[in-house]
């Protein structure tokens, strides 16, 4: 079997042979899941990898703030982590002052 490459005009000019309107019209109930793989088997025996980290119990909070410019910049200067660093800064300060 050989591999055909298609560039994204070619893909786009291409007809689908697939009756989208049938499919957008069947119920959930209507789908034959009775050639589909057993994704749980799968990742068991590690034919399957799962990307990503895994999630947390304790998520952090996204926040928007605004801080010095060289406050930043120093933060990211050090590199991967930055952010973390941040945190990890007022987490101290929080600790450092008993109100953690």
């Amino acid at each position: 079997m050989a591999i055909v490459r298609y560039t994204t005009a070619e893909l786009k000019k291409m007809k689908s042979k697939t009756d989208w309107a049938r499919v957008r019209a069947m119920r959930d109930d209507e789908i034959d899941y009775s050639d589909a793989p057993d994704v749980a088997k799968m990742i068991k025996r590690g034919d399957v990898r799962i990307v990503g980290r895994p999630r947390k119990a304790v998520t952090k909070r996204s926040v928007n703030l605004r801080l010095d410019p060289d406050i930043v910049d120093c933060f990211k200067n050090m590199g991967h982590g930055w952010q973390t660093k941040i945190n990890n800064t007022l987490r101290e300060w929080l600790h450092w002052r008993s109100l953690l």
